[in-house]
């Protein structure tokens, strides 16, 4: 599991910098404010990518978010013209705390798999 500390801790660094760039924004606020979507879209693209070296059957029931903010990615990165930044505000506040709890829970089996 040591191999995918790098990709957990670009995860991580990403939810941070996410959680920090959007505190205290409304959703109006953040869809007027271009830097805040191009910036947190990068930041998801990075999940993203990271997500996919992590295989899928580590995350259990939660395997099927994680192909969804997967797929979320390769929108992103494929077809940027397409965000939408209402969407990418529900990611941001509902799908990133989730995934947050359930990295935890990776990086807790993964301690008490490796001892």
């Amino acid at each position: 599991m040591l191999k995918y500390n790098l990709y957990i801790s670009d995860i991580e660094r990403a939810m941070v910098n996410i959680g920090n760039s959007i505190k205290g924004m409304s959703i109006e606020s953040f869809s007027k404010n271009q830097d805040a979507i191009d910036s947190n879209s990068m930041r998801m693209q990075i999940i993203g990518e990271s997500l996919k070296k992590i295989p899928l059957n580590l995350w259990g029931d939660y395997k099927n978010e994680i192909k969804s903010l997967i797929d979320f990615r390769n929108v992103i990165s494929h077809a940027y013209f397409k965000i939408n930044p209402l969407l990418l505000w529900d990611v941001l506040q509902n799908k990133i705390p989730q995934l947050k709890t359930e990295l935890k829970k990776i990086l807790k089996y993964t301690k008490e798999k490796n001892g």
